[in-house]
């Protein structure tokens, strides 16, 4: 995700040089053209070309706002992970105690099993972040999956090798921790049941999160805007000619910006429909997870608690 800052205002319009050259090229061209075959007419009217433009604006706008609402979607959802993650660490730490289980023996039992349940679920939110950036099963990176092995025990992170999906086990297995935690009194059952309520916000939002990923985009209107947006680029030039044949550098420029500004409103919905693919528009599932992790060691009582994370070049991933 960009941050403010002028090296992200440069990452920006760094790719952006490349269109202008290309439509600033098409315009003198399309000047040589006439000045070389000496046509005495314009083959497209400034009034087609502002009904043309007028028609892509708005099928343009169409698509960067049903890409944003993808991309809002996901945010919020990894916003409400945050927030879920708070809260159940929360609960762990007021309710796993000797004083409301029976089971647990002394505090230093009771804070060896807090420190397993809070550290699988560091393990979970970084499980659902590998999963939407690079698949659901450790078979897709395995090298990305590392980063999960110091949250769960060695045995533990062999047997989700095998798994068709990581996160959704790991949840599976935090339940059945939870379960053997807490005894059959009623007073123990209402703690497990909140708990568990808590499991199924977490389920709900990686299923959200997950619904987003595996939803393609219509490929059809991503690549009719592609068609639209360098076909209206193409004919602009000829729509600005003036009366004598002749484009003047005003209406060179107009033309290279005019079409320049189109091609960046459909890039922005291209960047914007995918938001979990770790480029520089995305949700920062990073940043974020480092948020909870920080929050949940603390909790634990921990000091040596690793930094928020900083922009790299402007962008926070």
């Amino acid at each position: 995700m960009y941050v403010r800052s002028r090296r992200a205002a440069f990452r920006l319009a760094r790719p952006l040089w490349l269109p202008l050259i290309y439509f600033g090229l098409v315009t003198l061209s399309v000047e040589a053209f006439y000045q070389t075959w000496r046509f005495s007419a314009s083959v497209f009217s400034l009034a087609t070309a502002g009904l043309l433009s007028t028609a892509l604006a708005i099928f343009l706008g169409f698509r960067v706002s049903e890409a944003y609402d993808r991309w809002w979607e996901a945010r919020k959802l990894w916003g409400a992970m945050v927030n879920v993650s708070r809260s159940f660490g929360r609960k762990v730490c007021t309710m796993i105690v000797p004083e409301r289980l029976p089971a647990l023996v002394d505090e230093t039992g009771a804070l060896r099993r807090r420190q397993e349940i809070l550290r699988r679920h560091l393990a979970y939110i970084h499980a659902v972040r590998i999963g939407l950036r690079h698949g659901a099963s450790m078979a897709a990176d395995p090298e990305a999956w590392e980063a999960i092995r110091p949250y769960v025990s060695k045995d533990e992170f062999e047997q989700y090798a095998s798994q068709a999906n990581v996160a959704t086990q790991i949840l599976r297995r935090q339940a059945e921790t939870l379960r053997s935690v807490f005894g059959a009194t009623p007073q123990e059952e209402l703690g497990f049941l909140e708990l568990q309520r808590t499991l199924d916000q977490l389920y709900d939002v990686q299923g959200a999160c997950e619904r987003i990923k595996n939803t393609v985009f219509p490929y059809g209107v991503t690549l009719t805007t592609k068609g639209l947006v360098r076909g209206f680029a193409t004919i602009l030039p000829f729509a600005v000619l003036d009366a004598n044949m002749k484009l003047d550098f005003v209406e060179v420029v107009f033309c290279a910006v005019m079409s320049l500004s189109f091609v960046m409103i459909e890039s922005l919905g291209e960047a914007l429909k995918t938001p979990f693919e770790g480029r520089p528009n995305d949700t920062p599932m990073t940043t974020l997870c480092r948020v909870i992790e920080i929050d949940l060691l603390q909790m634990l009582g921990e000091t040596d608690v690793p930094p928020p994370l900083q922009p790299d070049d402007g962008v926070l991933m």
